[in-house]
């Protein structure tokens, strides 16, 4: 008792609706992907940039004495007026090291906290009027697995 396999025919019609609604969920699926993916690339994938700060720390120019706390003390303002929360100990994950050798401090997190501390760092520079405006060093490394 076997079916002839010409009994079976498709609505047509109805195959293809339905392969258009798979369409529009595919193309769908795939821009909310690429969207969790810009948000990835900004918001959750961390890069380590250091900033030179030896022109925010006590003395002018790059010979003056500075004493190693004031690096610390610009270390932790840092963390507390630049997205105070994104710091690990503080509920995120990045970190923020004191580099004594060359007055800088080297910071892992997320692209927009570096965009946040790029204009903190702006705006206390302006506030000492005719220093020097040293570039940060981008590195970027790969996402910790």
């Amino acid at each position: 008792m076997q079916q002839a396999s010409s009994d079976f025919r498709p609505d047509r019609r109805r195959f293809c609706s339905l392969t258009l609604r798979s369409a529009a969920l595919l193309i769908a699926i795939v821009a909310s992907g690429l969207g969790a993916y810009r948000y990835y690339e900004r918001n959750i994938k961390k890069s380590t940039v250091a900033y030179p700060v030896a022109d925010l720390i006590s003395g002018r120019g790059a010979s003056a004495t500075r004493n190693p706390g004031d690096l610390g003390s610009l270390a932790a303002s840092i963390r507390s007026e630049v997205s105070p929360g994104s710091w690990r100990g503080q509920g995120g994950s990045g970190t923020i090291v004191e580099f004594f050798l060359d007055n800088s401090v080297i910071v892992r997190n997320n692209d927009v906290v570096h965009e946040r501390l790029t204009a903190f760092l702006r705006e206390k520079r302006a506030a000492r009027e005719g220093a020097e405006a040293p570039e940060a060093t981008l590195h970027r490394t790969p996402p910790a697995d």
